[in-house]
């Protein structure tokens, strides 16, 4: 199904083509010459010992890296009991290269060295409060990968290699005048494996959505993807930067709710639940699997539960039956995330609450909406690209805006003005669903659509309907047709 309306302007325009000069990338690429860990883990005596001894670090009061050592930041970070965490890169040569991918996984060299650090407030709600805890690497090797974690001691001057096996640490913490003992779990290295495998793309969080982001180098901010590429960290050119997809944070509330949760479960479960791993859960968490597909709502459970055979993966409306909540907000054997974590994330557990109980309520499948519409799943006329009403809007443009497909022009506002130097498009962006301007030269050529690579053309899952322009510049006597494409998450 094409959730396409097709609405072509013919421009011819002569026009002077504005250009402005690319600012140089504030990330300059150096070579890193001293990280020690080991590219196999045969003899795991030469591990080091410290993490002073690792080389990742000129000063470990400040945690200043080593040069070719790279700070970055992610849009959704990965559920660890409250730990506040900062995170580095580094390539083991500057001929070398990262696999980029808009949709997938990026692919990377043997000796991409991953470093995350955390540490955890004492006490809640005040961030100076907090103690260093550990230092983890996660090192690319020929086989695949493997993950070490360093203990920083109660001085905070080194931190000391954690065996294999993993250790568990209690740790006090005050929350509102009370303390509590928190469990602190330093993975094992096998547990390294269960998360960070192939499919999931081995750095869980290394990836386009999670670092299509700002980020401050040294007094200059700029997007990551676009300081990486202008520092010649891609193995090709990255071109529509501004229309790359991103995370959205949970409290990031201009975004949808249901973008939201779905940015949660695309950092937190994706690296198990998705096809091609050993879950036995088979929905799919990932941020490119639309909602409508992923086994989600409605979805059975691999287990039914002999107390509560009504029970599924989310039901809308029914917070009660929805075994992801219960998961992710009950502690014990069945808790998820089920490794490293001993604490529930009650905005989590709020978020997902919140889009089960309200946002769900009118949630209906493109079937459901047939039936609803035409007393029928079959019939031509409410077949996904019929046009009942023949206002050009097809039958799956009408379910996505929540138009009247029976009703002619009830197809929304979209208008194209042309003016003497641009085309200004206009369009009115609905709650939870993100609208892409796609263009062409070529009418006959189908496959020749593009999305307008444009800031505005981003895509964005509004928490609120509004009218958007995009205002295009464009080339000079040109011919140039438009269409938007609309969709949900």
């Amino acid at each position: 199904m094409n959730p396409l309306i097709k609405l072509f302007m013919v421009l011819g325009l002569s026009v002077a083509i504005l250009c402005s000069a690319q600012s140089p990338s504030p990330l300059q690429r150096e070579p890193n010459t001293t990280l020690r860990l080991p590219l196999s883990l045969e003899d795991p005596t030469l591990l080091p010992r410290t993490l002073a001894d690792t080389g990742a670090f000129s000063d470990l009061v400040n945690l200043t890296p080593n040069a070719g050592i790279v700070p970055y930041d992610i849009n959704v970070p990965f559920w660890s009991d409250g730990a506040h965490k900062k995170r580095w890169f580094s390539l083991p040569a500057t001929d070398l290269a990262i696999g980029f991918e808009r949709d997938s996984p990026w692919s990377f060299p043997v000796g991409t060295v991953w470093i995350k650090h955390f540490e955890l407030p004492l006490t809640n709600g005040v961030p100076n409060s907090a103690r260093r805890i550990e230092t983890r690497f996660l090192v690319r090797i020929a086989e695949g990968i493997y993950g070490v974690t360093y203990r920083w001691d109660d001085s905070s001057t080194n931190a000391t290699l954690v065996a294999s096996e993993g250790l568990d640490e209690d740790i006090d913490v005050q929350d509102q005048g009370e303390t509590h003992t928190q469990v602190w779990h330093y993975p094992s290295r096998s547990e390294c494996l269960r998360c960070h495998s192939q499919v999931a793309g081995w750095s869980l969080g290394f990836n386009t959505p999670q670092l299509n982001r700002e980020f401050n180098y040294s007094g200059v901010t700029i997007n990551q993807i676009a300081a990486l590429h202008q520092a010649g960290y891609f193995n090709t050119n990255v071109t529509g930067i501004p229309i790359l997809p991103a995370l959205a944070p949970t409290t990031n509330t201009a975004w949808s709710l249901e973008y939201r949760v779905r940015s949660y479960l695309a950092a937190n479960c994706a690296q198990c639940h998705q096809p091609g791993t050993e879950c036995l859960a088979k929905w799919d968490a990932r941020i490119t699997t639309p909602t409508a597909a992923a086994g989600i709502i409605n979805g059975p459970l691999v287990f039914p539960l002999a107390a509560d055979p009504n029970a599924r993966v989310i039901i809308p409306g029914s917070p009660e039956h929805s075994m992801m909540l219960a998961r992710i907000s009950t502690l014990g054997s069945s808790h998820m995330p089920p490794i490293a974590t001993s604490v529930v994330n009650r905005e989590a557990v709020d978020l997902l609450r919140e889009w089960i109980t309200n946002g769900l309520t009118n949630y209906q499948t493109f079937s459901e909406w047939q039936f609803a519409i035409f007393n029928s799943t079959t019939s031509p006329a409410a077949a996904p690209d019929a046009d009942p009403d023949g206002d050009g809007a097809l039958n799956q443009w009408e379910y996505l805006t929540g138009s009247d497909p029976l009703v002619a022009d009830d197809a929304g506002n979209i208008s194209i003005r042309r003016g003497p130097t641009s085309v200004q498009i206009r369009f009115r962006r609905m709650i939870n669903r993100a609208v892409e301007v796609q263009w062409t030269t070529d009418l006959k050529d189908e496959k020749s659509w593009v999305a307008l690579d444009h800031p505005d053309n981003r895509p964005f899952f509004s928490s609120t309907d509004g009218q958007t322009t995009i205002e295009e510049i464009v080339p000079a006597a040109s011919i140039r047709f438009y269409r938007l494409r609309i969709y949900r998450p």
